[in-house]
């Protein structure tokens, strides 16, 4: 084994492009991600996030399905994503459908219902920030667009999915559908297909996830693959898990009535941990190159800060003068083949000083603030070494009383003292 690692190391420090390189390049990021915490810590905060505010998520879309008469269909789905509970995800999600079940939301009043919105937004808010950290995108949506798309996907994602039930139920009570089952021929594919039913939802759910939630452009090939890898992985952990559970006689013992809490919460981090890394799979199957490079340095260097900036306004003028549509913070960086955080960052320092605008779209679209020919090349350099706005406040800070440094960052130092040694530079300066 060690010989076959050793290999693959060799071949793929020239070789970069094949398939087995990017495998390896992939399994060793998500490792490191992994052995740093990256991912585990977020999936304790989306435990913690999620016992809080499931309830109350589940009242809202419990209300909601109650004005179709499909109410009683919540229980059935919390038993499925149970399942490896045994008998106690039985009994925790006949507690949750109880607790669900005595929400009356029509007699909240406005705070009551207010605060019900609150706790259930702020765990889809929770979802995006965790996934956003492994996309590296570091903006979120803003206020409006957040309620709007949580909202949005807590009102109408229950009556869709219970819509999309009915239509299948019905579908196979028709009789041609019946006649058509009863071939010979088809009759085994369908077995199959009804037997792995729980499986593709469960894939179908993960690529929802993956493309919907995210504040970033995640292809959907890309987010299909990730699903069926994370997929895999959360019915094998089901299945170690409902081993466990089965097992541990002596845990009903040690916790007593707080067995059946500690077993949800285990699996709910399990859960979650399986989401976030397929998350990051995706992240580096569409970004290869930040699979290779994920645990070399964590900052770009001055040179390549540079090059990404006048790429990307290079780009950005390129759009305007050809009277193409403006783009997006994604559209750039997946033009450019990078991620999302880098140029972020850097049309964050374009922007502070003045050099582009963003439009009133939801996601913002990139323009130039003023006419191309007014923009000199060694003014966005300059712009590039001195920062964004919080780094020219810093920067600010630090230089106040302080004549030395003052004199050491000037331009004139910067710029035209490259010839100058470092000893009369330190001590002719």
């Amino acid at each position: 084994m060690r010989k076959k690692l050793a290999y693959i190391q060799q071949t793929c420090a020239s070789n970069t492009t094949s398939q087995q390189c990017r495998a390896y390049f992939i399994a060793l990021a998500i490792w490191n991600d992994f052995s740093a915490g990256r991912i585990t810590i977020r999936a304790m905060g989306l435990v913690y996030i999620t016992l809080l505010s499931l309830v109350p998520l589940l009242a809202l879309s419990f209300s909601v399905l109650k004005s179709f008469g499909a109410h009683n269909q919540i229980q059935p789905i919390l038993q499925q994503m149970l399942e490896p509970l045994g008998q106690k995800g039985i009994e925790i999600a006949a507690k949750i459908n109880d607790f669900v079940s005595n929400v009356n939301v029509g007699v909240l009043g406005a705070i009551g219902l207010i605060v019900l919105i609150y706790t259930s937004v702020s765990l889809m808010n929770k979802i995006e920030e965790a996934l956003n950290f492994t996309w590296k995108v570091k903006t979120s949506r803003n206020l409006v667009n957040r309620l709007r798309h949580y909202l949005s996907l807590i009102i109408l994602g229950p009556i869709l999915i219970f819509t999309a039930v009915g239509l299948w139920v019905s579908l196979l009570d028709m009789s041609w559908i019946k006649a058509l089952f009863s071939i010979e021929t088809i009759t085994p594919a369908f077995g199959f297909f009804n037997s792995h039913l729980s499986k593709i939802i469960s894939v179908l759910g993960f690529a929802f996830v993956y493309i919907i939630i995210p504040n970033t452009h995640v292809k959907p090939k890309i987010a299909l693959i990730a699903a069926i890898i994370a997929a895999l992985f959360w019915h094998i952990t089901g299945g170690i898990f409902a081993a466990f559970v089965v097992n541990s006689s002596t845990q009903a013992a040690i916790y007593s009535a707080f067995a059946s809490l500690l077993v949800f919460m285990l699996w709910m981090y399990a859960s979650w941990l399986i989401l976030l890394f397929g998350s990051r799979i995706a992240f580096y199957l569409q970004y290869p190159q930040q699979a290779r490079y994920s645990h070399h340095a964590k900052s770009l260097s001055p040179l390549i800060t540079e090059a990404l900036a006048l790429s990307a306004i290079k780009l950005i003028t390129k759009r305007f003068y050809s009277r193409q549509s403006a783009l997006t913070l994604s559209e750039i960086a997946e033009n450019m083949k990078v991620s999302d955080s880098y140029i972020d960052d850097i049309l964050k320092v374009l922007q502070a000083h003045q050099f582009i605008v963003t439009d009133s779209e939801q996601p913002p679209r990139y323009i130039l603030s003023c006419a191309a020919e007014n923009i000199k090349i060694n003014e966005i350099k300059e712009a590039i070494m001195q920062g964004d706005t919080s780094q020219q406040r810093l920067m600010k800070d630090l230089l106040k009383g302080n004549q030395a440094l003052q004199s050491n960052i000037s331009t004139s130092s910067l710029f035209n003292d490259d010839m100058i040694s470092l000893k009369d530079f330190a001590i002719t300066k």
